[in-house]
């Protein structure tokens, strides 16, 4: 089989045709030099979402907004699949192993182009970058599990020298030291959300400075500080294991009420107590939080949402406790709900979580997804700046005023007299139309048989076309006497009634340049 130059094509019909290749065949095409390289990113691409994992089988997902059920996954394994044909790809002039594979989970389908993992993910680093550069969009979400400190701020200082920020941030590790912490915190700007996942505590080390992340999940939280919390900017705050006092949280309220953390929707602070730390009583613990706050029981409103968003683009959401809670409002109206709880551990005798959230929300705010319910009872709501008091009628199922009913008969007065002066017409053109008509069955009746004289087929049609006008006239003629008009009337707007008599009780008058066009047609 010939092969096809497709590289001596001009450049025009040679993005055409690499835009209609598949994924993997893309990366493909791009590896092959650097020309090959620049020609792929110069293809405007639908931006695809670049998902980068890091663990012992690595993988980096391409998710394309045209084709949400389908996945395109550069897998990077330890062993790679003997049984499988592979093929030889050369990567910054390294050769790697690789192959295809597919498969179906109910409605998604996952493609995979597997590549042998290095012990420091020198390869998938690459083709991340690589990636990153054909398709012209950054990496949205960033993730290592389980992976060595030094290993952790290696990826942390890589991804920071490729992009300045990243959508969502999810570090899952052990034991984690404070430098690797602050490696964390000070180098990678996240825009949406923070998840880390902290197995041990980081003892003697302590955190003061703001976390500007909309949503931010921490376990083991011993490091986090008021004053951290209170410069925060974030929407959703979940502490876990956290240090924090009952004094610390009644601080907290007290400068929320005051004006702090405007942003906030949602925070959660689990504190862990053990031995003689355990409060038995849960009301001194509510009053120790509330002190010298003014205080109201919750009543439910259909305006406050129950479901909170972690993230702009995950789907798991929290759902806040609706029983057992009180208000504190602040002065701009925003309503802020707390709930507290205590939870026995049956695996930890004499231990104990205890739990406080609070949940701000707005009566005036209007919140995505929420339909927006009225009361026919409440007449603000049914009127909304007309004067109180003023006299309404209820007309077909709806609420109006006599002025708007005034407005309202004398539209549909208008409407009803341009009605009927439509209907007065229609006599008068159906005349005509059925005159037309009758011409036009005429003429195709005598198209349709056959002459034999030696005229030229022009001149047949000519008398027919002829002979079908004169008859369609005198089918016009023959109707207007039928009606007991005047055959040299015009076929103008005709003024007569629903029965065809001229409203007037007066027979209606020719004009004067009808009748000579009439008289000369007989």
């Amino acid at each position: 089989m010939s092969r096809f130059p497709l590289l001596r094509l001009p450049t025009l019909p040679l993005l055409n045709c690499i835009q209609y290749l598949k994924v993997f065949e893309i990366i493909d095409f791009s590896l092959l030099s650097k020309r090959t390289k620049a020609l792929v990113s110069l293809v405007n691409w639908n931006h695809p979402d670049i998902h980068a994992n890091f663990y012992e089988n690595s993988k980096l997902c391409l998710k394309f907004p045209n084709d949400p059920g389908l996945q395109w996954i550069l897998d990077f394994r330890v062993e790679l699949d003997d049984e499988l044909d592979h093929n030889t790809k050369v990567i910054d002039g390294n050769q790697f192993p690789s192959y295809i594979d597919s498969a179906l989970h109910g409605p998604k389908a996952f493609h995979y182009l597997t590549f042998p993992n290095d012990e420091h993910f020198e390869t998938m680093r690459k083709m991340a970058e690589h990636v990153s550069a054909i398709f012209r969009t950054p990496i949205a979400s960033l993730s290592t599990h389980r992976l060595n400190n030094q290993l952790t701020m290696s990826i942390v200082k890589w991804l920071s020298t490729l992009q300045p920020s990243v959508v969502d941030l999810d570090v899952t590790i052990d034991d984690i030291t404070a430098p690797t912490l602050l490696c964390i915190l000070d180098n990678i700007k996240v825009t949406d959300h923070f998840d880390l996942d902290l197995k041990m505590s980081t003892p003697g080390f302590e955190y003061n400075k703001a976390i500007d992340i909309p949503s931010v999940i921490l376990s083991h939280s011993q490091w986090i500080t008021l004053k951290s919390i209170l410069n925060s900017s974030s929407r959703v705050i979940v502490l876990c294991e956290s240090n924090l006092t009952f004094w610390d949280i009644n601080s907290f309220l007290k400068h929320w009420l005051n004006g702090s953390n405007p942003k906030l929707e949602y925070i959660s602070i689990r504190r862990s107590m053990k031995g003689n730390a355990i409060e038995e009583d849960i009301k001194e613990a509510f009053q120790i939080i509330t002190k010298d706050l003014e205080v109201r029981e919750h009543e439910e409103n259909e305006k406050r949402p129950m479901r909170i968003a972690i993230s702009l683009h995950r789907p798991s959401s929290y759902s806040p406790p609706n029983d057992w809670c009180y208000d504190i409002v602040r002065d701009d109206g925003t309503i802020g709900t707390i709930h507290q709880t205590y939870f026995n551990r049956s695996d930890v005798p004499d231990f104990k979580f205890h739990y406080f959230y609070l949940h701000v929300w707005n009566k005036k705010k209007k919140y995505q997804g929420r339909k927006k319910k009225m009361r026919k009872s409440d007449p603000k709501k049914l009127f909304g700046d007309k004067e109180p008091g003023k006299k309404v009628i209820l007309v077909g199922g709806e609420m109006k005023s006599e002025e708007e009913e005034r407005k309202d008969t004398k539209k549909k007065a208008g409407r009803e007299t341009r009605r009927n002066r439509t209907v007065e017409k229609k006599p008068a053109l159906a005349a005509g139309v059925v005159a037309v008509d009758t011409g036009m069955s005429v003429a195709m009746g005598l198209a349709r048989v056959k002459t034999t004289g030696p005229e030229p087929q022009t001149v047949q049609m000519k008398e027919v076309v002829g002979r079908a006008t004169k008859a369609g006239e005198e089918a016009r003629v023959q109707q207007q006497l039928t009606e007991g008009g005047d055959p040299g009337s015009t076929a103008g707007p005709s003024t007569s009634g629903p029965t065809g008599s001229p409203a007037s009780g007066e027979p209606s008058t020719p004009s004067s340049s009808a009748a000579p066009r009439q008289s000369r047609r007989r």
